[in-house]
């Protein structure tokens, strides 16, 4: 039963959906709208073209299950995506005219990092790429209420329980320790705020 409930989580709380979540939360609260050829080229490179390179990885055996226990059935997918964030950057600075210092560049482009990051340290040490989603999620809050000069306490107190969540998942289906569980949240924390300080 627990195991169900932390497949779910998992599922839910993927990595893949966490920027969705972060825009449509934007939508829903604020009224932010940045219109639909943006949001489909966002579902499209964030979601669906990972979710796809999953499967016909998974069909072709360059990954072994689709639970990605192993490191080395990893790779292909981490590049996949980074591949997919630097389009959907491309598209948002030479195609949508979005500028670098817009809170949204900063929060995808300090994405994109945590990602390069998770990816080189998967080399040499497996770290949950679920808590870095989670770590980024925080940080994208974190960074929007910077730049409007907000704090919404009840919108960092819900990433805290998801990243919560997320961690006892990930330990409760034996995919991480507890020290690779903290790592990535950090790692998916630290490009975004930092990316906030110099910019």
């Amino acid at each position: 039963m627990m195991n169900r409930i932390a497949t779910f989580f998992s599922v839910v709380f993927h990595p893949i959906f966490m920027l969705l979540w972060y825009l449509l939360y934007l939508y829903l609260a604020s009224d932010v709208n940045f219109g639909a050829s943006f949001y489909s080229v966002i579902v499209l490179f964030s979601a669906i073209i990972p979710i796809v390179a999953i499967l016909i990885g998974h069909a072709t055996k360059i990954i072994s299950s689709y639970q990605m226990q192993e490191r080395k059935d990893r790779y292909f997918i981490y590049a996949i995506t980074i591949i997919s964030y630097f389009v959907i950057l491309y598209y948002m600075w030479y195609v949508d005219g979005f500028s670098f210092m817009h809170p949204l560049s900063k929060i995808i482009f300090g994405g994109t990092i945590s990602l390069i990051l998770v990816s080189i340290i998967n080399f040499f040490w497996k770290i949950s790429i679920h808590m870095s989603g989670a770590g980024a999620l925080f940080a994208s809050f974190i960074l929007t209420m910077g730049s409007c000069g907000l704090v919404r306490i009840t919108e960092l107190v819900v990433c805290v329980a998801i990243a919560s969540v997320v961690g006892w998942a990930r330990m409760q289906l034996d995919s991480h320790t507890l020290s690779q569980v903290i790592s990535g949240w950090f790692v998916g924390l630290c490009p975004q705020l930092l990316l906030y300080v110099l910019f």
